[in-house]
């Protein structure tokens, strides 16, 4: 967040009216005035950088079975995963497919679910694999069978589902972090408090000393 929407920018104006989809105006002000914008939080942003910079090893070791990867796109969807879905996240290096005859596949993948939005995923393997009668099925790694697939949600009824708990989450967050700016402004009001409360003794000391100064004079 404080990359996209605040380094992004040369000055304050800008950097507020850029304000993330999932905040309100209200909050994003004082998290750019409070947060973003003071010296300590800019020196450990700068340290992150630097440490991220060390860092050379690639973490994967190796491409995981299709399997898996299904059953780890249907924890983090909350659904099966699409063909289109499963076969980028197969492939996928970085952001994109690299491999020529994948991305070709993926294209003709989302081509046939946008123009038969109502086939399951099965039906879309089909379209591009022919029939597939017996063993796994391909696009999905061991253990998943054609029966297994004829009675999965369509793409469409999957699409919507997605949108729909993308929704949820989306306003789930945003209301956590909400929360979240509204505790941030009461600790800092605490703190604003008891800076004022150690003022004013300072102050009082101050007046005692010099009163007591001026008494021995």
């Amino acid at each position: 967040m404080n990359c996209e929407h605040v380094k992004n920018h040369d000055n304050l104006e800008d950097i507020l009216n850029d304000v993330p989809e999932f905040l309100i105006k209200e909050d994003w002000e004082w998290l750019v005035k409070e947060k973003f914008l003071c010296k300590e939080f800019k020196k450990m942003s700068k340290t992150n950088e630097e440490n991220r910079a060390l860092k050379t090893m690639n973490q994967h070791s190796g491409r995981r079975p299709v399997r898996q990867i299904a059953l780890d796109l249907e924890e983090k969807l909350g659904r099966p995963p699409t063909v289109a879905e499963l076969v980028f996240k197969t492939y996928k290096e970085g952001d994109m497919i690299k491999d020529d005859a994948a991305n070709e596949r993926h294209a003709k993948i989302l081509e046939i679910m946008e123009s038969n939005p109502d086939f399951t995923a099965l039906e879309v393997v089909e379209a591009i694999l022919g029939e597939q009668k017996r063993g796994h099925v391909i696009c999905f790694g061991g253990g998943l069978r054609p029966k297994d697939l004829k009675s999965s949600t369509s793409t469409k009824d999957a699409t919507d589902a997605n949108l729909e708990a993308q929704l949820r989450r989306s306003d789930e967050e945003k209301e956590a972090l909400h929360q979240s700016v509204i505790e941030l402004k009461g600790t800092v009001s605490e703190q604003a408090e008891e800076m004022a409360t150690m003022k004013a003794e300072m102050k009082k000391l101050q007046e005692m000393f010099a009163s007591s100064q001026n008494r021995q004079h």
